[in-house]
């Protein structure tokens, strides 16, 4: 008969075991000692993965400044804004607690090029993210933007704070990009996953539009880089076949190892498609850039050994001409 007692079965006579040193009165001292051990044990199991759940990271970033180009007092001035801003990013829950997916890795440099007097700076920003493989494999460039145009202000030991709807020139222009590399992230998992985080982005780009700092945050025209006409394309229903692509080339990435004609199929169609959205399109897409920009050296690499390799190079020179030489590096090995 079933009891349903669901618990740990010890052998014959395991209850008895103390009758052979111990009198009854100690045997209730053994087991009312043992059972506090083991619930005190308990207690520091379900601590330590609690803590462990509390203390769990969106993203695990790393900031680099180069301030060379900065007088000697400016320097020392911004000496500690990349420890600053780990300290910002690394322990903020940017998703709300509902973040399921391996932290982001990202990696922010920053390369001040002026000083603008009264505490303002004229700067560039280079925002990588990666991921791995499913099943902790080799490690992909997810978002790989260079961002010229950014101007910002700090004053030495100044407090960062995350404050919703409150426009900042230093830490709004990073919360921008970290929403882009989760939101990317995000994308590579699900399809068209990283929507919200892409919203998130437009707000702050529609705050630094009004904001004192608005250079860098209006809109751009063609192939130029704008950090808020690269959120509306990633937001927009013209290029959301893009983000689909995304989707299904990571995807067929991660079945790559278990699955190989799957993941293979699944990564081909992925170039014919772009291929074919180019030309419909007919113009420049930021999109499409930064996603060359991500992927060109990746995309080279492992296309080198199949059979038919000359005409998928081919193809990505038609999807990415700015990196046809490293294309044509990888179509002779």
């Amino acid at each position: 008969m079933n009891s349903g007692f669901r618990g740990t079965l010890f052998p014959l006579g395991y209850g008895n075991l103390c009758f052979d040193k111990f009198t009854i009165g100690q045997c209730v001292i053994f087991k009312s000692e043992q059972m506090k051990k083991f619930f005190f044990l308990v207690l520091v199991a379900i601590s330590f993965f609690t803590s462990r759940v509390l203390v769990a990271q969106d993203v695990n970033a790393t900031v680099y400044l180069d301030p060379k180009q900065l007088s000697s007092s400016d320097r020392t001035a911004l000496a500690g804004v990349p420890q600053a801003l780990m300290n910002y990013i690394n322990s903020y829950q940017w998703a709300g607690g509902n973040w399921t997916l391996p932290p982001v890795t990202l990696s922010l440099q920053i390369s001040i090029s002026q000083s603008l007097g009264g505490g303002g700076y004229s700067a560039q920003l280079l925002a990588i993210s990666s991921r791995a493989v499913a099943g902790g494999g080799e490690s992909m460039t997810v978002l790989r933007v260079v961002d010229n145009n950014w101007q910002f202000s700090y004053t030495q030991n100044q407090p960062m704070q995350h404050i919703n709807g409150m426009f900042n020139s230093l830490t709004s222009m990073i919360d921008c990009y970290v929403y882009l590399a989760l939101g990317c992230t995000a994308d590579s998992y699900a399809d068209l996953g990283g929507s919200d985080f892409f919203h998130q982005a437009s707000d702050i780009c529609a705050q630094g539009q009004t904001s004192g700092y608005s250079a860098g945050w209006t809109e751009t025209q063609g192939a130029e880089y704008g950090r808020t006409s690269f959120v509306e394309e990633l937001l927009s229903p013209r290029f959301e076949p893009v983000r689909h692509l995304i989707y299904t080339y990571y995807h067929g990435r991660d079945i790559l190892a278990s699955q190989p004609d799957e993941g293979n199929k699944d990564i081909l169609n992925v170039v014919d498609s772009l291929v074919l959205f180019k030309n419909h399109l007919g113009g420049p897409s930021l999109l499409l850039d930064r996603l060359t920009d991500a992927k060109y050296l990746e995309f080279g690499a492992f296309f080198v050994n199949f059979p038919d390799k000359g005409t998928i190079y081919d193809e990505l020179e038609t999807i990415d001409p700015t990196h046809q030489s490293f294309y044509e590096d990888f179509r002779n090995k």
